[in-house]
């Protein structure tokens, strides 16, 4: 008797969803809206009445209310595109639009531009860096885009693909402008985050690469907006990713954010990213290290080298994925050097077949379970202009595939 009174109470609060519905379309929101509110006090989960009463109050003007039924939605069913885009819509209202351009002050409009070009010394590092773990027609991911001055140098060596997150308005339409044209480029007004809603960014006054979503690092100097959230998983489900070679990030502390938003699509991956991030602050002045470690240490139980993140100051790290053993290793061209590289990498020990006899110049390598300089090394010989020489490497630790590692590199 219990499961038919159920199914009767279930079946009563869908016909009085689908009769709000219809007096919305006569625009009788009045009562569309007493109606949904008797529907979700009577099942809070209702996730379809929740979505609708939010619209309806947003048409109503009542924003407050639209947000709280908007967020509630998409908190009980976070992969409902709808939802997401609903709540986007309304916070974008609320707090700018993003069609409108605050780049129309001529002064603001100078002063972003002397400082995209004050830092492109200091970014080319970075843009660099990733050109090593890029190919030509690869997926870049440039988390805190900022002006866009790193994705623009690295598509003057690159024909990647990139997709540009950077929620202040004013940088936004400084990399819309800045990538005008550009087919390879995609440019979105938001912040990356691990839920749906609106954040609070702090923006520096001088700095204006320093923009911080970690109230405590803020000073009176700096001014406040609110921008819209939504984690990188559910983006990337709606744009249909299935391929990410690079990802840069630079939030400026809230990396623990933008990792939690992106778990799903780093373990459906069948390639990882290497990921490129800015971190700092450390256990005793980053007032969320915690969290930051946690997402860090995340990212190492799933598939990514450990190194220690407890860095002085500020720094940019790699998160360089795991070796994946290869099934069918490609047998290496006598004419090429990164091949002879690869083949000589033999773990456990040191290599004296397959030099060639023409090379005057044998170089030797010893090295123990030490990736990532002995990649910087292969780096610099690589850039060297004398090219008669044969190298070999010799490991004998345990914890790396070198011809995979290598092979990573120098494909």
């Amino acid at each position: 008797m219990s499961e038919m009174n159920g199914s009767s109470s279930k079946s009563a609060l869908e016909r009085r969803y689908q009769l709000a519905l219809d007096l919305v379309t006569r625009n009788d929101t009045a009562t569309a809206v007493r109606l949904l509110e008797e529907v979700v006090q009577a099942d809070p989960t209702f996730a379809d009445a929740r979505n609708d009463l939010g619209a309806v109050y947003f048409q109503l003007g009542d924003d407050v209310r639209a947000i709280e039924h908007l967020r509630e939605a998409v908190r009980l069913d976070p992969t409902n595109a709808l939802y997401a885009e609903n709540l986007r819509g309304v916070q974008a209202t609320l707090t700018q639009d993003p069609n409108s351009n605050p780049l129309t002050d001529p002064k603001m409009l100078e002063r972003v531009h002397r400082w995209a070009t004050s830092i492109e010394g200091v970014t080319q590092k970075i843009s660099n860096e990733a050109l090593r773990y890029l190919p030509k027609d690869g997926v870049l991911i440039d988390v805190g885009a900022n002006v866009g001055v790193f994705t623009a140098q690295v598509l003057a060596s690159s024909n990647c693909r990139a997709y540009l997150f950077e929620p202040v308005p004013e940088y936004y339409h400084y990399c819309l402008a800045r990538f005008a044209g550009d087919t390879r480029v995609k440019t979105f007004n938001l912040a990356l985050s691990d839920g749906v809603g609106e954040l609070e960014l702090w923006l520096g006054a001088e700095n204006l690469g320093w923009n911080t979503l970690v109230r405590e690092k803020t000073d009176a100097s700096m001014r406040r907006i609110v921008v819209p959230a939504e984690p990188f998983d559910s983006w990337a489900e709606r744009e249909g990713i299935d391929r990410i070679d690079v990802i840069k990030v630079d939030v400026e502390g809230g990396e623990y954010k933008v990792f939690g938003g992106m778990r799903k699509t780093l373990q459906r991956l069948a390639k990882k990213p290497v990921i490129l991030c800015e971190i700092g602050w450390g256990p005793t002045a980053h007032p969320n290290w915690d969290q930051e470690v946690e997402a860090f240490e995340w990212l190492f139980a799933n598939g990514y080298e450990r190194f220690d993140y407890n860095v002085p100051g500020t720094s940019d790290v790699v998160f360089m994925p795991k070796a994946q053993p290869s099934l069918t290793p490609t047998p290496p061209d006598s004419g090429d050097r990164a091949s002879r590289i690869e083949e000589s990498a033999k773990v456990g020990a040191t290599i004296t077949s397959g030099i060639d006899p023409a090379l005057r110049v044998t170089l030797g390598v010893p090295t123990r379970n030490r990736l990532q300089p002995l990649i910087d090394l292969l780096g610099s010989v690589a850039a060297q202009t004398f090219q008669n020489f044969e190298l070999l490497i010799s490991d004998d630790g345990d914890k790396f595939d070198l011809p995979a590692e290598i092979r990573t590199v120098y494909p």
